[in-house]
């Protein structure tokens, strides 16, 4: 038997080829849904759920449908993670746009400074800085524009990925040769000043230098400060299977889980948002 193997010459097109799949993943998982799991749109607990996460169910659905599939839970905010007391011992400024940032990593790549750490060994962390860009430059409906043959991902993602190339100039030779947990313990042992990730990275950075000052700032994507965003997505919700029999069993199951403050047992929700209405994050819990 002959087996062929390929390999990826061109760093540019392995990284587009693994965004695609791991978005493909998600819009399949999303698209079916319905199929997995139960309409809960009766559940009395969804009037207590912030709408903007219940929105963003909404939104990630190919193919819309009718009825509430899940209950946001907790939510992650996505940006970048940095050093604070590296900057401010060298006077680094928290950069508003691309130019700035783009100035910023030439600033600490002078420095004798790795701007950037990536974990691109776990491919899941491809999508960190690729989601946090692209609510700055690419319309949030692509997927539905692009499924309705009013647009194409080639003209809508064309600049994010131009930028996105360019992000990963000031990481590490081969970002593919680290995983998440060596990009985290990097930022953590100050072998880098900053990582593009979400904010449930904090207790891992944390686990390896407790005494580490770190804060985040929004990805700068966008060349007018006004239009950069924070990205924001929903890391815990509940569903109940469309196969239970028996769906007041599980319903009160999400009820207790709804009101019962189950993040102070869980240490990667301490650094995220609470999609309940009155409650910012999960440390008000």
């Amino acid at each position: 038997m002959m087996q062929m193997r390929f390999y990826e010459h061109d760093l540019s097109v392995k990284i587009i080829r693994i965004l695609s799949v791991l978005a493909a993943i998600s819009i399949i998982l999303i698209t079916w849904m319905p199929r997995f799991f139960a309409d809960i749109s009766d559940y009395e607990g969804l009037k207590k759920i912030k709408q903007a996460y219940l929105d963003i169910d909404q939104a990630l659905e190919l193919v819309p449908m009718d009825g509430v599939y899940a209950v946001p839970y907790a939510a992650n905010a996505a940006g970048i993670l940095y050093n604070k007391d590296l900057f401010q011992e060298h006077g680094w400024q928290i950069p508003r746009n691309w130019e700035e940032l783009m100035a910023l990593c030439e600033e600490i790549k002078g420095e004798g400074i790795l701007p950037f750490y990536f974990g691109f060994k776990d491919t899941w962390t491809c999508l960190a800085p690729w989601n946090s860009m692209a609510v700055d430059l690419a319309p949030a409906d692509v997927a539905q524009q692009v499924n309705r043959s009013k647009t194409t991902f080639s003209k809508e993602y064309r600049e994010l990925s131009e930028k996105y190339l360019k992000l990963i100039e000031y990481g590490p030779e081969d970002p593919f040769a680290y995983g998440y947990n060596d990009a985290c313990t990097a930022l953590a042992k100050g072998e880098s000043a900053m990582y593009p990730i979400g904010s449930y990275a904090v207790p891992q950075i944390l686990s390896v230098n407790p005494q580490l000052n770190i804060d985040s700032f929004v990805m700068p994507a966008n060349d007018l400060a006004e239009k950069n965003a924070l990205n924001s997505g929903i890391d815990l919700q509940f569903c109940v299977a469309e196969t239970c029999e028996n769906k007041k069993l599980p319903m009160k199951c999400l009820i207790f889980c709804i009101r019962m403050k189950i993040c102070r047992h869980m240490p990667i929700c301490k650094m995220l948002f609470r999609a309940k209405k009155g409650i910012l994050n999960c440390l008000q819990c």
